[in-house]
């Protein structure tokens, strides 16, 4: 049999593969500056990403802040957004508090009701069918770790001791994900939870879901810790430590540094609080005590500062480019 008829036979074209996939061209969706400083500039689409962490660390944030700004890319794109909401705790406020999100057709939440839950079996049917069949669509899985199997739906407490098979299940799921989502250049985001486990009298951290799953992921995020954000005595919001802790350009080597972005409440990831503060750091704006200075315009507190910049879109705009200048 001719190489030829191989590729007939097992329906491959590899010229279509190279010319599509290899040399395929691939937005980069945008999170915010600090993310995207720690990715190569954003995440790539065709990708799956992880995004874990402890409890209400901002996870389900992370994700659907990215998904927002995917569907506000300026290439003419449409894109569609899954939200698998597997713990059935995403809620109004959620959605309203995340800007530029706009919840339409194009917007699709899929969760277990009172006609009975969802298994994970049918979570990651449904996943494989918007990616086969769909291009560019972003999924959400919120959260991988709370995925139950049909067999553990159907369990019996009389029974005894049920085994958890949703860690092999997942990552059956993800490698083969892997394989699917860049020639469908469709992204998909998996929320996984760190929980503390004791050994050996050693404390160290684990991830639900599976160990393969990492291999899957193009992406990691690590979100690791938060401290409150105060204005006028009031809190408005999270800075959020985090990580990448791998990514496809990454070379694998050296720590892994520690950043952070804002989690604003009303807002979701406050972009703009990032841009100023890259803009102090590269002196496009100058601090003197609790005096801000872009140019010929001054601003007295932080707090004034970033609403400035929001009602002052032009203004804004020039300070973005002076910093993307210097870390594109």
């Amino acid at each position: 049999m001719s190489i030829e008829q191989l590729y007939k036979k097992f329906k491959i074209d590899p010229h279509k593969y190279m010319e599509g996939v290899i040399l395929g061209d691939y937005s980069l969706i945008p999170v915010s500056p600090q993310v995207d400083l720690s990715c190569g500039g954003g995440i790539r689409e065709g990708s799956l990403v992880i995004v874990s962490g402890h409890e209400k660390l901002g996870k389900s944030t992370f994700c659907l802040q990215a998904a927002a700004n995917a569907q506000n890319m300026d290439d003419g794109i449409t894109r569609k957004i899954y939200y698998f909401d597997v713990e059935n705790k995403l809620l109004k406020r959620d959605l309203e508090g995340i800007h530029n999100l706009t919840i339409d057709e194009n917007f699709v939440v899929l969760g277990s009701s009172e006609t009975g839950p969802i298994s994970a079996e049918k979570f990651f049917q449904m996943a494989e069918n918007i990616v086969t069949n769909e291009r560019h669509a972003i999924i959400i899985f919120d959260s991988f770790s709370m995925l139950l199997t049909q067999k553990e739906l159907d369990y019996e407490f009389s029974e005894g001791r049920q085994r958890p098979d949703v860690p092999a299940y997942t990552s059956i799921f993800c490698k083969k994900m892997s394989q699917l989502i860049r020639p469908s250049k469709c992204t998909m985001f998996g929320i996984n939870h760190v929980y503390t486990s004791q050994g050996a009298g050693v404390s160290y951290l684990s991830e639900s879901g599976g160990k393969k799953i990492q291999y899957a992921g193009n992406y990691k995020f690590r979100l690791v810790s938060k401290k409150p954000i105060e204005e006028d005595g009031s809190q408005v919001g999270n800075k959020v430590t985090f990580m990448c802790m791998y990514h496809p350009s990454d070379s694998g080597s050296g720590e892994k540094e520690k950043l952070e972005f804002d989690h604003r409440f009303g807002y979701g990831i406050d972009d703009v609080n990032d841009y100023l503060e890259l803009a102090q750091i590269y002196q496009i704006i100058k601090k003197s005590g609790a005096w801000y200075k872009f140019e010929d315009k001054q601003f007295q507190g932080k707090g004034k500062l970033r609403t400035a910049m929001i009602e002052e879109p032009e203004t804004f705009k020039q300070i973005q480019e002076r910093v993307l200048a210097y870390i594109q």
